[in-house]
């Protein structure tokens, strides 16, 4: 049932900009379960053998967003050619998230996108909310579990997305911020059956989500700084036009600014990439760089890039690009500049025979804990975990449980 569920919903969260999800019960309680039944998920749902694969539709998507939360980034973009690639924009600040942070602390409610297959925008999002975290007071993100947060002992995730290492990590790291989380997603009773046009039911989602947030958080404490955390389109605060006889649509950052008349600063990750850099001043950037491509240069990441013309007009405040998606290892370079450390992974923990999933904890920690790195790796491939230093517990899961025993290990 599990494998079923996770799947649906990795499927919905990022089809069509209009998809009605969650599929999710995010007010209902989460079954307490080993984090290797996340593994298992994954594996009964991914392929068995990359040979011949090649999904098509949903099930592209599906896989997609399978292979990002086994951190294999890599194997997403090879059935999604262009998966990584955004639109090229001009280059505003390189400081892309001080120039963020600088605006950021004037206002009252912060929106950040993400894609849901790309975990990097999860790490930017811990940048954020750590440089934010004097100021602000309330996280919140979609599919946060209303009843998970309501719990004392919060030892599991408290969503789907966050059993996604990265985003796991986000997590603790804002938890340790002193942040207090909010689950602000539409509920069981919130939900109309009888509503069954997508775009009807994507209205209901996006409404219950800005009435939500509002009564738990706003309603009591009016002047809460929230950093709000979305997927996609959610962000946009202008109402989207469908065309003639259409209503327009009004996404939950339009909504929640109508009803609270509070103006949220909407930040993208997920409509631009940095365009070769061009001589100019207003740039900032030596005229030695100028004609150098944008991904060759020094420049710190993410950049602050101009997306007028990406993105619906008066939707997105501010433009976030990163740098190109590039592996080592079939591991993503990103993931080394931020400060992992490549963990090699012992022969006895990769299976000759079947895919296997290797999860990396702290000693001690019970595998309900979400692990710091998950990598997926088929026979005959050879990838490290990607850890920060310090020592690991290596468990690895095949089908049909775990294989061999954990082995603890520290970073070179």
């Amino acid at each position: 049932m599990l494998t079923f569920v996770l799947a649906v919903f990795l499927a919905a969260q990022e089809a069509a900009p209009l998809d009605p999800a969650p599929v999710s019960e995010t007010d209902e309680p989460v079954v307490e379960t080993a984090v290797s039944q996340v593994a298992l998920a994954l594996l009964a749902d991914l392929p068995a053998t990359l040979e011949e694969f090649a999904p098509e539709g949903r099930a592209q998507a599906m896989a997609v967003r399978n292979f990002a939360m086994a951190g294999r980034e890599d194997l997403a973009a090879r059935i999604q050619p262009g998966l990584y690639e955004r639109p090229p924009c001009p280059l505003v600040r390189e400081e892309g998230l001080a120039a963020v942070g600088d605006v950021a602390r004037d206002a009252q409610i912060v929106i950040i996108n993400e894609s849901h297959n790309q975990p990097q925008h999860r790490h930017t999002v811990t940048q954020l909310g750590a440089a934010l975290s004097e100021d602000f007071d309330v996280f919140a993100a979609q599919t946060f579990n209303h009843v998970r947060l309501s719990m004392e002992a919060q030892t599991g995730p408290l969503g789907w997305h966050d059993r996604e290492p990265i985003f796991a990590r986000q997590v603790a790291a804002l938890r340790d911020g002193g942040y207090r989380f909010v689950a602000y997603e539409i509920r069981m009773s919130q939900r109309d059956a009888s509503i069954t046009d997508r775009v009807e039911r994507a209205a209901m989602r996006e409404e219950a989500q800005a009435e939500n947030l509002i009564a738990l958080v706003l309603d009591a404490e009016p002047d809460a700084r929230i950093l709000v955390h979305v997927g996609h389109s959610h962000l946009f605060e202008a109402p989207q036009d469908r065309g003639e006889d259409q209503d327009p649509i009004l996404w939950f950052a339009a909504r929640l600014k109508a009803k609270t008349g509070i103006d949220p600063l909407t930040i993208s990750q997920t409509h631009c990439s940095l365009a070769p850099i061009e001589a100019s001043s207003s740039h900032g950037v030596s005229e030695e760089a100028a004609t150098v491509p944008a991904a060759e240069t020094d420049l710190g990441w993410p950049v602050l890039v101009d997306g007028a013309g990406v993105a619906p007009e008066d939707a997105v405040d501010l433009f976030l690009a990163h740098p190109p998606m590039r592996f080592t290892d079939l591991r993503p370079d990103w993931r080394r500049t931020a400060g992992d450390v490549a963990l090699d992974i012992p022969d006895a923990l990769r299976s000759p025979d079947e895919p296997v999933i290797v999860e990396a904890r702290p000693p001690g920690t019970s595998l309900e804990t979400m692990p710091a790195d998950r990598i997926l790796l088929y026979p005959g491939e050879i990838a490290p975990v990607l850890v920060p230093p310090g020592q690991w517990v290596l468990t690895a899961w095949i089908a049909n449980g775990a294989y061999a025993d954990p082995i603890e290990m520290s970073t070179p």
